[in-house]
């Protein structure tokens, strides 16, 4: 699937996104630019481990809520190079359109006990290829 959000990413740039499902877990590949991070969301329960686009480790876990997939993310970073380090997490509904063509992805992100700016949620919106 690739991204149809040109505000966040570069026109130029392709951004996919490959999904493999097991019965236990969920393995994301996100590419662009020729940079691949792959995090593996856990559907147990369990926490699985999780890499940002920007390399930060950290870990995930997934679970279906009714007709959505919410997959959560957490990862301690420095955003800024003498700063403290920060918890940043990452919430994420999936939804499929009717017809099963695009993935329609809800961001939300905050940081609770950090005074950084609070991040705007957003939506990504994939087209199958």
């Amino acid at each position: 699937m690739t991204s149809s959000d040109s505000k966040r990413i570069e026109k130029r740039a392709v951004y996919t996104l490959s999904v493999a499902q097991t019965e236990t877990s969920i393995r994301i590949t996100e590419s662009t630019s020729g940079k691949q991070t792959v995090s593996t969301y856990s559907l147990n329960g369990q926490e699985g481990a999780y890499i940002s686009p920007g390399g930060a480790k950290g870990t995930c876990k997934g679970q279906f809520k009714r007709n959505h997939l919410v997959l959560e993310s957490v990862v301690t970073t420095r955003p800024e190079a003498n700063g403290p380090l920060i918890q940043i997490h990452t919430k994420q509904r999936w939804e499929l359109s009717p017809d099963g063509r695009k993935l329609i992805i809800r961001f939300d992100i905050d940081s609770p006990q950090s005074a950084i700016s609070p991040i705007e949620p957003w939506t990504d919106i994939y087209t199958r290829n």
